[in-house]
This record gives structure tokens, C-alpha cells and sequence, in this order.
């Protein structure tokens, strides 16, 4: 009984234990069944607390007006007592690297797993390039890792980065390279391979070129989707598209102000790029 529960919870997930292989589709489907999820229970909740919620893009005008609709469709403006921005962010994606969600992805697309590339190139060994080269290892994707700065996982404590390297990285047997950063990534054309041009990050001369007929996820970074939110209209500058907040998330503006009734929470501001860290 017990055996067959354990089945049945495995298969939920996309995975199968006749023999050690897995359901591709599977796994996406339950990926997307979990944000479905989690999105509709927010949604529910919104509206049970008598929240409006309106499918537009919107543009502030005044820390206390929206404009709002879609394009071709009429526009609307509305009134509010306080305004707070929660837009998120997107991946970042440097010059010279061009993006087409089918072999040169970001980590938004890679979610979607279409495919099982035999080999990925992860620019970028951050938590996000770690997730991945986590999931395709155990897929069973060869990795190779490009980092710019000089470390693996530059930017996490020195100890955790160790941890890390010796749990995720030795036992896969990842290749990765440090001091090195992709001066340009070109696509799969004419059957032509993804060719990976790699510069010494402090001499700036050229050192290797990879190429490679499966998958390259960008995994440098995030960055806050603020463009088009019409915060020059109250003369808020965004540096880097991050919004300057204080302690309290209320927006200040370029002369350093605290803007009234106008908040911004989440990855869009100054503080972590964490769902939780307000």
C-alpha cells in the first residue's frame, strides 16, 4: 500500500521508478500546475479581501494617480490613496550576448525545460546558474561554467561557496572557468554552432571560444523592470532601473525627498532581490 502511495506521489511529480528515467513533460507540468496554483490562490485571496484587480500596464502620474490599458484600447486613469510598486524584475542580459528562448536562453525560458541540451554553457555561477546546472546535471546535461570574477559563486560567504562547490559541483564533475566573461554569444544559424567568445576579465584579451550545438543559459543576473513607469513624471531617477526607497519602502526622489503616498517593494528597489525582503 505504502509502496504504491509513494508511486503515485512520485508520478504527481513528473517522475517514474520502473526504471531510473524521467517524464520531461512531466515535470514541466508540474512546475506549471504549482504556479498555477499559487497564482490563483493569491488571486482568491485578493478578491475575498475586496481587492480590484485590473490586467493593464500602468504609468504613474502623481503619487496618487495611475493611467492604465492596454495597447489600442482606451486609457483609464484612477485615483488612490497610497501607490505601491511591486513590478519585479527581469533577467539581465549584457551586450553582445543575443537571446532567442531556443538555444541562447535566460532563466525565465529554461523553467519551460523543452529539451535536455547534452551540453549547457552557464554564464554566470550565482544561485540562479547553480539551480540550473543542478537540475540539467541531474537530468544528465554536461555543464560548463563561465564566471567573470575570480572565484566560483563569487558573491556568496566564502564557506557557503565552498559547501556549495563540494555538494553541487565536484561530485557532477562541472567544468568552469573564472576570470573569464562572454565578450559575445552567437546564435545557431545555417546549422552553424552557438560560438561562445570568452576575454580575460582583466586584460581584456581574447582566451578561448567554445562552441556548442545544444544550450547557453545567461544566468548573470536579474534586473528591475521599472522601464516605462513614468516615475520621471514626479522626479524620481532610477540608477541601474532600481527605485531609491528608505527603510520603510517609501520612494525618495532625486533630490532625496520622501515621495508621499508612494511605495516600492521587492525586487524593483534597492534591498534584495528576494520575494520575501520588504
Amino acid at each position: 500500500m505504502l509502496e504504491r502511495q509513494n508511486k503515485h506521489q512520485l508520478k504527481a511529480f513528473g517522475l517514474q521508478v520502473v526504471v531510473a528515467k524521467y517524464d520531461r513533460q512531466g515535470v514541466v507540468d508540474h512546475a506549471n500546475n504549482l504556479a498555477s496554483k499559487t497564482r490563483s490562490n493569491l488571486t482568491n485571496f485578493l478578491k475575498a479581501l475586496g481587492v480590484d484587480i485590473l490586467t493593464s500596464v500602468g504609468t504613474i502620474l502623481s503619487p496618487q494617480k495611475v493611467r492604465y490599458g492596454k495597447a489600442g484600447m482606451p486609457e483609464n486613469v484612477i485615483t488612490t490613496k497610497d501607490i505601491i510598486i511591486v513590478i519585479g524584475s527581469v533577467p539581465f542580459v549584457p551586450n553582445g550576448i543575443e537571446v532567442d528562448d531556443k538555444t541562447v536562453i535566460t532563466s525565465d525560458h529554461a523553467l519551460k525545460l523543452e529539451f535536455i541540451p547534452e551540453w549547457m554553457a552557464i554564464v554566470g555561477s550565482g544561485y540562479i546558474g547553480l539551480k540550473f546546472s543542478d537540475i540539467h546535471t541531474t537530468l544528465g546535461s554536461e555543464v560548463t561554467f563561465i564566471e567573470a570574477l575570480d572565484q566560483f559563486m563569487p558573491r556568496f560567504d566564502f564557506e557557503i561557496g565552498k559547501l556549495a562547490q563540494r555538494v553541487l559541483i565536484n561530485p557532477c564533475k562541472i567544468d568552469y572557468h573564472t576570470d573569464l566573461f562572454e565578450s559575445k554569444i552567437t546564435l545557431v544559424k545555417d546549422g552553424k554552432p552557438i560560438i561562445i567568445e570568452l576575454v580575460d576579465a582583466k586584460t581584456k584579451e581574447t582566451k578561448n571560444t567554445l562552441e556548442l550545438d545544444d544550450a547557453t543559459l545567461t544566468a548573470i543576473g536579474r534586473a528591475p523592470f521599472t522601464k516605462g513607469l513614468g516615475l520621471e513624471n514626479i522626479n524620481v531617477e532610477t540608477p541601474c532601473g532600481f527605485v531609491p526607497v528608505d527603510d520603510q519602502m517609501q520612494i525618495t526622489d532625486a533630490e532625496g525627498n520622501l515621495v508621499p503616498h508612494l511605495y516600492c517593494i521587492g525586487d524593483a528597489n534597492r534591498k534584495l532581490m528576494l520575494a520575501h525582503a520588504y
